[in-house]
């Protein structure tokens, strides 16, 4: 058993961690844990191992030791998740099996862990907010390269809300009446503030409780624009101006990316498995060569991730990859979306361009192509036969050079069986047919996953991050991933958001209990159609039967409900009868 003690307030390190053994706790130089700290004894405490417990025992301390703020008059048991105290130092316990904790990560003896003194905590917390924020700026500036900009920005109106600064913009200037936005968090109208105004000047701009500031940043010729109800101090300006600076330079700077292999490229995709690495080889192929792909696989495999490598390895490589999502357009849109909408063609509605046009010379991805509307299909097949569309409202045929790449999740061969698909269009579609393996059929590439999404999640949320236990791997490996590469991304972003400050990736971490991994891991297809079949009946029946508001509950187009009533059996009978 391994007992991690994480202190609070201290200098590093933040967290021991001990192996099965006996350690003294003291001011003495000779302890195993030497705590510098006026209210711990030379001789505080002895905590050990023995008889399959952690226990911690009182020296006979100035100042004792708490349980859970209850005093340890001789000898406690330590149990994980209890708040342990040795004189005033406050202390977090966590107890991890010895597979669960990487072994690198034990502390080495002695250990000498320095606490703020009292007087030093009193001077932190008696702090203005003025130089807490200024503090928060500055270690905000630390992690600008660790963190993506929606982040950066977020953390920033946080740290700002303490003085009432409810918005952010931020943008880079043309001219006097021309100003690109780059924020994400600001709704300001720039033509209202720069009417008789220079962005290239710093200026206030009060209405009645609402002040607007301007500031200009002539190194990198950028605004940032801020909000607030309370007067902002100069001296805060001037740090947020440094501070903006920088996050130009970083915005502006080309992303260096590390070379990408020639066989296998960067992405969501890790190749350690060989089944995988022949799909990826024979997408490679098939991208040089004309003709519309089909890729089948089950929901969250990378279908999308692999319909935009080929897309990239493609002689389209420099025209549009434009994505449909045909299961989330509803039956009455799917044709003005798909093919536009001519000039005043419908009240209210102005001229658009469609899908097919917005991928001129490019890569048209159909997502689900197996949900779409019998209707919008006879369409599809006209299009790709004629190499040509037209607009609602118009008689003119717009000329279109498109590839069309589609993914499915079903067999479409039994959906023609049942008169759901086309078979005209599914031959059209697939000159070319491309299955992705299940995540639970290639488990080499699970563990080597979870650790790229493991960084990734820890740079976006300034999380350390030192490695995978070998009973969070073994977890990890046992599970069936019915939701594959999207599930196994999820995971571990909320086990990235619980990590400790040892980095360790642990199973106790992973969201699903273990119990809950195995009984997963027995899941069959049939069940998993079980609980898609029960989804539905249950928004069935809370709408009485409307497919509509059913479909909108369940977040797919009434069509697509409809095809998976039909493809699972699912009759009215049910519904009145429940």
């Amino acid at each position: 058993m391994i007992l991690v003690l994480k202190f609070i307030r201290t200098t590093t390190p933040a967290y021991i961690s001990l192996n099965k053994g006996k350690y003294l706790v003291g001011r003495d130089k000779k302890s195993d844990i030497l705590i510098e700290h006026p209210t711990v004894s030379r001789k505080h405490c002895l905590i050990e191992f023995k008889k399959d417990k952690w226990i911690i025992t009182d020296l006979g301390s100035k100042n004792g030791v708490f349980i859970n703020e209850n005093p340890v008059l001789t000898s406690g048991a330590l149990k994980d998740g209890d708040k342990l105290k040795i004189g005033k130092v406050n202390l977090r316990v966590e107890i991890y099996p010895e597979e669960d904790y990487l072994i690198e990560k034990l502390s080495k003896l002695p250990v000498d862990i320095k606490i703020e003194a009292e007087e030093e905590t009193e001077k932190i917390i008696s702090k203005t907010p003025l130089e807490e924020i200024e503090l928060s700026l500055l270690n905000l500036m630390k992690k600008l390269h660790s963190l993506n900009a929606y982040y950066i920005e977020r953390e920033l109106l946080q740290i700002l809300q303490k003085i009432s600064v409810n918005q952010i913009g931020l943008g880079r200037v043309k001219d006097k009446n021309s100003i690109t936005l780059i924020s994400s968090l600001s709704s300001f109208s720039y033509e209202e503030l720069y009417e008789k105004r220079n962005p290239r000047e710093n200026f206030k701009i009060q209405k009645e409780e609402i002040s607007i500031y301007n500031r200009y940043i002539n190194t990198v010729d950028g605004i940032y624009l801020l909000q607030s109800t309370k007067e902002i101090p100069e001296k805060l300006l001037e740090l947020l101006d440094l501070f903006f600076r920088y996050y130009f330079l970083l915005l502006l700077s080309p992303v260096k990316t590390p070379e990408q292999d020639k066989n296998f490229p960067l992405g969501d995709y890790i190749f350690e498995s060989e089944v995988i690495k022949n799909v990826i080889k024979q997408a490679r192929e098939i991208a040089k060569r004309e003709g519309n792909i089909l890729i089948e696989g089950e929901t969250g495999a990378g279908k999308e991730v692999l319909a935009e490598l080929i897309h990239k390895w493609s002689s389209r490589k420099n025209g549009p990859f434009v994505i449909v999502n045909s299961a989330a357009i509803p039956e009455t849109l799917a044709e003005s979306e798909l093919f536009g909408v001519s000039r005043k063609s419908v009240t209210g509605v102005d001229e658009k361009a469609g899908k097919f046009e917005a991928a001129n010379h490019g890569t048209l991805f159909f997502d689900e192509i197996g949900d779409m509307d019998p209707r919008i299909q006879a369409k599809i097949l006209r299009a790709i036969e004629t190499g040509e569309i037209c607009r609602i409202g118009s008689i003119n045929p717009i000329k279109v050079d498109v590839r069309i790449i589609s993914a499915t999740n079903h067999d479409l061969t039994s959906a023609i069986e049942n008169g759901n698909f086309r078979k005209d269009l599914f031959f059209r579609l697939a000159s070319f047919r491309i299955k992705i393996p299940p995540l639970r059929e290639r488990k080499e590439d699970i563990v080597p996953l979870a650790h790229k999404f493991a960084q990734e999640f820890s740079h976006i949320f300034s999380k350390p991050y030192t490695g995978i236990t070998e009973k969070a791997k073994e977890l990890l490996l046992n599970y069936h991933w019915p939701g594959n590469i999207r599930e196994l991304k999820n995971v571990i972003r909320e086990a990235i958001l619980r990590i400790g400050d040892d980095g360790v990736l642990s199973a106790r971490l992973l969201p699903l209990s273990r119990e809950s991994m195995d009984s997963l891991g027995k899941t069959t297809d049939l069940e998993l159609q079980s609980v898609e079949r029960e989804a539905i009946i249950k928004a069935l029946k809370k709408t009485g039967w409307n497919k509509t508001r059913a479909a909108k509950l369940l977040n797919i187009s009434r069509a697509g409900l409809i095809k998976k009533i039909q493809r699972l059996g699912i009759k009215k009978e049910e519904i009145e009868d429940g």
